[in-house]
């Protein structure tokens, strides 16, 4: 569960969206109202107000959700002019740089958080 899921917002949320949820939520969990939860509740609006503080948990949640959805032999991506390419099953697609092939490497989908582990000819294919 992450902070966001704690303010039930989406991890694209406006600060004005974070602060609503917050005050709605805060009137429902606080202990004054026989409610629970309030001190997760509060660590969360604390963290994710402040620009800075968000930015790094971000980056940390990231770290730690890289959902690997497959292992792939870099022949098996299609080339096209930015570099190589393969589609992903949420519709959008892995991008990467020639250069970047020459040996294993962790590619993001630029649509959802999936990645894919290609490796070169030559290589072995490493499971996580």
């Amino acid at each position: 569960m992450t902070l966001y899921d704690t303010l039930e917002v989406n991890p694209d949320a406006t600060l004005d969206e974070l602060r609503r949820s917050y005050h709605r939520l805060a009137l429902r969990h606080h202990p004054d109202k026989g409610g629970h939860g309030f001190t997760n509740l509060q660590r969360a609006w604390e963290l994710l107000r402040d620009p800075a503080t968000r930015a790094a948990y971000d980056h940390s949640i990231s770290n730690q959700r890289r959902i690997i959805w497959r292992n792939v032999p870099v022949t098996a991506l299609r080339s096209e002019d930015k570099g190589l390419a393969l589609d992903c099953r949420c519709g959008s697609l892995f991008y990467l740089d020639r250069d970047d092939a020459r040996s294993p490497i962790l590619v993001p989908c630029d649509g959802c958080s999936l990645h894919i582990r290609v490796y070169p000819p030559g290589h072995h294919q490493t499971i996580v």
